[in-house]
């Protein structure tokens, strides 16, 4: 089911191809603290990469989706959650912003994104002596295995979430009016609750925003409330960057099954 919200707060590598009679360019040696910047994509080097079949390097990101890096809209949309006192989860959460390291992992990053925004200490260790939350650690209530093939309902990262130590409320789009949904938009992403460091975690349908695909999980980063957009901060980063919707279209998409 794609109609849930959940909020939680504390308590490739590509082969080379080269014709026979060409040389790779020399490349010169680095010296010691010598910076080397990458300045821009080279596509003379681009021609000759042999790319895996049936394979995609991103999606097209269409409206009424807006990226969170859009020289006007976008950025302008950030400045208003930030004067509005509406970015507080964005950064937090930016802090965290991770990858899903599988294309079924929607939920599970999401919810490890949200433990260690709040800086839930998992108490297992993820390299070295370092403890930290990753999706590989998040295979309670649902084996990972099945996630893989199935993905994971609302109802199972809700109790994810609670066997990791988070204080979860489940919330069903289909149960709430638009004007309560906005109000816990207010709660999560609003400065006056950084304290609680909440997390609003939606479920909705990527059809609904003009996108590839169907259920999909991602938390949300901030809302610039004059013009009711809303950053989703999504996980699928191979797929689409972060952007911000419009407000009622998110909530339109989390009512779609």
């Amino acid at each position: 089911s794609v109609n849930e919200v959940v909020a939680c707060h504390a308590g490739e590598s590509a082969d080379i191809a080269q014709s026979d009679g060409e040389k790779r360019r020399p490349q010169k040696p680095i010296e010691n603290n010598t910076v080397v910047p990458i300045l821009a994509e080279d596509k003379a080097m681009k021609s000759f990469v042999k790319l895996p079949s049936k394979t995609f390097h991103r999606r097209e990101l269409k409206a009424p989706a807006i990226a969170f890096s859009d020289p006007g809209k976008g950025r302008a949309f950030f400045h208003e959650a930030l004067a509005s006192g509406m970015c507080e989860s964005y950064f937090s959460l930016a802090e965290h912003f991770q990858t899903q390291s599988h294309y079924a992992y929607c939920g599970i990053s999401s919810l490890c994104m949200a433990l260690n925004t709040m800086l839930i200490d998992p108490g297992r260790v993820y390299s070295g002596p370092w403890r930290w939350f990753d999706d590989s650690m998040l295979d309670c209530c649902r084996e990972l295995a099945v996630v893989q093939k199935k993905g994971i309902a609302m109802s199972e990262l809700a109790c994810l979430a609670k066997c990791n130590g988070a204080l979860c409320e489940l919330v069903y789009a289909s149960e709430i009016s638009f004007d309560k949904f906005k109000s816990d938009v207010h709660l999560a992403c609003s400065e006056s609750n950084k304290q609680a460091r909440p997390v609003m975690v939606v479920s909705y349908s990527r059809r609904e925003v003009n996108q590839t695909g169907s259920g999909h999980f991602s938390p949300i980063g901030a809302y610039a409330p004059q013009s009711e957009m809303i950053l989703i901060m999504d996980v699928a980063r191979f797929k689409y960057p972060p952007h911000w919707v419009p407000l009622h279209a998110l909530w339109t998409a989390m009512l779609t099954t």
